[in-house]
């Protein structure tokens, strides 16, 4: 079952943050959610933290104090703890043409945790996340979280959609 958390981050701090990843210089455009069709299924992407390390530090304070916010909210509303260690943080961004497939993050017991960073959206332009057979709606400020055994798939936006998709995928795994 994937766990919805929204208002996770407020609007006005969603556009803020939209105007300054939207601006900076830090995307490679290589990213893929796997090996299959390189040259088709790439997206902008950037790790902010991961196997080398943090690669940048504002971002990965911001992200991290997230982190601890959605582990309280998740004990209070589940009575559970979520997995204490960060394997890693990356952001995504799709536009019109972005495609990706069906796949798991790692093969570690974990959860991932996707946050909806695009200030505004409407439900015509798509965008909806997939995890297993359940489909979530992409909504500013939501946060959804979900085993790291579930396939799941971030669908490009659609129709007349003028903004990038942009979301961050955080990866808690058990120690």
């Amino acid at each position: 079952m994937t766990k919805v958390f929204d208002e996770v981050i407020l609007q006005n701090r969603l556009e803020e943050m939209y105007d300054e990843l939207i601006a900076t210089q830090m995307w490679s455009i290589n990213r893929q959610s796997s090996n299959e069709d390189k040259y088709f299924h790439n997206f902008p992407g950037h790790v902010v933290f991961g196997m080398h390390g943090v690669i940048n530090s504002g971002l990965y304070e911001y992200f991290v104090g997230l982190v601890e916010y959605l582990q309280n909210r998740h004990m209070k509303e589940y009575g559970k703890l979520l997995p204490p260690k960060i394997s890693r943080i990356h952001l995504g961004a799709k536009n019109l043409s972005s495609y990706t497939n069906l796949h798991t993050d790692t093969d570690q017991k974990g959860v991932v945790i996707v946050g909806f960073l695009t200030p505004k959206w409407k439900e015509e332009w798509g965008g909806e996340l997939k995890v297993g057979n359940e489909l979530i709606k992409y909504k500013p400020g939501r946060f959804c979280i979900f085993n790291t055994d579930k396939l799941h798939d971030g669908f490009a936006p659609k129709g007349d959609c003028p903004l990038w998709r942009i979301t961050v995928n955080i990866v808690l795994l058990n120690e």
